[in-house]
């Protein structure tokens, strides 16, 4: 499937994120007029949100490794831009004349990280600045089009449901300005945010089911245009300034800035929704504005001439899925709150079975997760809860782990696994499966006493509060507080786990390892079987070593099956 876009029409060059059925990392640069690969960045860079130059002869890229790397059109091996070991950066935009790259990145400190900062590096000498300290999250930074501002996401760690706020940095006097966000709603500045003489910004702000769109006048703070639609995802400014974008989940409109007449509508009803990621809908123009290139959630890359027809230009191939069959349940939490359950069945399963445990917080249980078909791959049911805080049952489902991370999202993950137990009349023995914000409730479901699991691994876990997270973890009363820290420390907990569990986690990730070579430790010092891999060369996701994971998974799962039957099986 593709996960990003990039269009240089100057070029004639298109750029493609891609991640497969196994989760491996690509980017593909394709001639839009050959369809012939011009480039090509290999899952070894674990590359991840590419930009191509304003005049097409150079690719950024960030890894997954934190790392920022370039690629001159025409070479095959990129050479790194930036890397700092406490550092782990991401997200690199242009500048408009391509002399710097803007970035966020974090601190790698397991201790105490530093929250996301916004960064510039010269391409050419390799200098860095920083240019945001403050206490807060900032991300995501997009430039305006004369390069003397950046407009980036701010998200004030200390405040409750920490509300996203878009602030404009002016690279002249060194001075940062929030801008109002419209309504109270959450607020983001997305991709080409910027109106053409940089006066005017875009912002996108998330409703209970969708989002507005606001054009703020910078020099009073004041909307001059909003939008508001059904199914309304996101939109962009033209590059003439002159209209804005609206994206919608059936179609995409021009509209006219500021008299916000619709000058052209297509209809995405035999096309695909665009899709949209962190920094936004995933769509781009040519110079003039008449021409769209969008990414469909169909993994289609399609090009709308205004006024004419659309027309695909690439699709990502297709993904060979296993043969399953996909059905969804409901399991009746302890507090009485209703936990949506995935059950995911191969041919003939396994006598053993897989609780899943998906990352987060705030994902979404899906089809395409790497890990549930490596595991039905492999002849494993596999049954994955929804627990409170996912994604795709409403903002209420979504929002109601705030302040319980570890606590009620993970007695879910419990009642879970003792609801397949009572339906099965314990005769189908279940594993627990958890990776990243899944591998810490994993790792605090299996300390608890009624855990019915018969082994636990653990994949790229985190295993403390982190980021733009942090503030949401526990209780806000203090008392409360300092007990939940405590029942929800992963290591206070580990000497309570009982049966064998495995762990992998990749040396680079920016979940550091120290942690969980402790609970490793604090497990075996208590006689119970452990293993433990750590990968140098892997980060968050172990995409290098999907195969490897997936086939040490499942030998570990049937190995725990064969001691707990005496070696019958």
């Amino acid at each position: 499937m593709y996960a990003g876009l990039d269009v240089n029409p100057i070029s004639d060059l298109l750029a493609v994120n891609e991640s497969d059925q196994t989760g491996q990392l690509n980017v593909f640069v394709y001639s839009m007029q050959s369809k012939q690969t011009v480039a090509r960045i290999d899952k070894s860079f674990l590359p991840w949100h590419m930009r191509l130059s304003p005049d097409g002869n150079q690719l950024a890229f960030g890894s997954v490794a934190g790392r920022i790397y370039l690629l001159d059109i025409g070479c095959t091996t990129p050479y790194t831009l930036f890397e700092d070991s406490t550092l782990h950066a991401g997200f690199p935009e242009w500048s408009p004349d391509g002399s710097k790259l803007a970035f966020s990145a974090c601190g790698r400190s397991a201790e105490d990280p530093e929250p996301p900062h916004i960064f510039y590096i010269d391409v050419d000498s390799h200098d860095c600045e920083q240019l945001t300290n403050a206490a807060t999250g900032d991300r995501f930074p997009q430039w305006d089009r004369q390069g003397k501002k950046l407009a980036f996401l701010q998200q004030h760690l200390n405040e409750p449901g920490m509300p996203g706020w878009v602030c404009v940095f002016d690279l002249e006097t060194g001075e940062a300005k929030l801008l109002p966000r419209p309504n109270d709603l959450y607020c983001e500045p997305n991709r080409h945010c910027w109106s053409r003489d940089s006066s005017h910004i875009l912002t996108t702000c998330k409703t209970s089911d969708s989002y507005q769109l606001h054009a703020i006048d910078l020099e009073n703070s004041k909307t001059v245009w909003s939008c508001e639609m059904r199914g309304l995802c996101g939109g962009a400014f033209s590059p003439d300034g002159n209209n804005i974008v609206v994206a919608t989940s059936n179609e995409l409109e021009l509209m006219s800035f500021p008299g916000g007449q619709k000058v052209a509508c297509l209809s995405l009803a035999n096309l695909s929704p665009v899709k949209r990621t962190l920094t936004g809908c995933d769509l781009c123009f040519n110079s003039d504005g008449n021409t769209v290139y969008f990414l469909g959630e169909d993994s289609c890359v399609y090009r709308w001439q205004i006024g004419s027809t659309c027309v695909p230009i690439i699709k990502a191939p297709p993904s060979v899925m296993p043969d399953y069959q996909h059905i969804e349940y409901v399991v009746s939490a302890r507090d009485g709150r209703d936990i949506p359950v995935h059950r995911f069945s191969p041919p003939n399963p396994n006598p053993i079975a897989v609780e899943l445990v998906i990352g987060g917080p705030g994902a979404e249980v899906s089809q395409d997760d790497p890990t549930i078909l490596g595991l039905l791959a492999a002849g494993f049911e596999v049954v994955a809860p929804a627990y409170r805080g996912c994604l795709g049952y409403g903002d209420e489902h979504l929002a109601a782990n705030v302040g319980e991370y570890g606590g009620t999202d993970m007695q879910d993950i419990v009642d879970c696994g003792l609801d397949w137990a009572r339906h099965t009349d314990s005769n189908r023995p279940l594993a627990l499966v958890g990776y990243s914000y899944g591998g810490y409730l994993s790792l605090l479901a299996l300390s608890q006493p009624n855990a019915p699991w018969q082994c636990g691994i653990i994949l790229w876990s985190i295993t403390a509060p982190f980021g733009v997270h942090a503030n949401r973890w526990y209780p806000s009363d203090p008392g409360e507080r300092k007990k939940t820290m405590i029942e929800r420390s992963t290591i206070g907990q580990a000497h309570k786990i009982k049966v064998p569990i495995m762990i992998l986690h990749g040396a680079l990730d920016a979940a550091p390892v120290d942690n969980l070579k402790i609970i490793y430790e604090r497990v075996r010092s208590h006689g119970i079987p452990a293993e433990m891999v750590i990968y140098e060369d892997d980060a968050h996701g172990l995409h290098l070593h999907y195969d490897e994971v997936m086939a040490r998974s499942s030998e570990f799962i049937e190995r725990s099956l064969n001691t707990m039957c005496g070696g019958n099986h």
